[in-house]
């Protein structure tokens, strides 16, 4: 079983209130929730007086060339909706075997 991790650093700048950069958080989460079909959630501190926030999007497969394609796709989207948003992202493929006593990492 393979499991994919995808770790976004945003910098969402709001002009008047907090609920502008939650709307645009949410707005990331639902698009990738509904045309992925991964998990998403924001992973942040949870200090919204600031412009940072990082949200983890996360899917499970037997076929980790497939998650590779799959995120490959989300990052694509991602850099032509939000691009104005991202600062950073990082992904990992995780290999996980409950038999083994730990996971490694491609």
């Amino acid at each position: 079983m393979f499991v994919a991790i995808l770790s976004l650093k945003l910098s969402i700048p709001y002009d008047e209130t907090i609920k502008e950069k939650r709307n645009i958080v949410r707005s990331i989460k639902d698009t990738l929730r509904k045309k992925f079909n991964v998990s998403v959630a924001d992973v942040s501190d949870g200090n919204y007086d600031s412009f940072m926030t990082e949200i983890a999007i996360v899917a499970v497969s037997s076929n980790a060339s497939y998650l590779q394609s799959n995120f490959a796709n989300i990052l694509n989207l991602l850099e032509t909706m939000y691009q104005e948003y991202i600062l950073s992202h990082t992904l990992e493929i995780v290999t996980y075997f409950p038999d083994e006593t730990s996971p490694s990492i491609m």
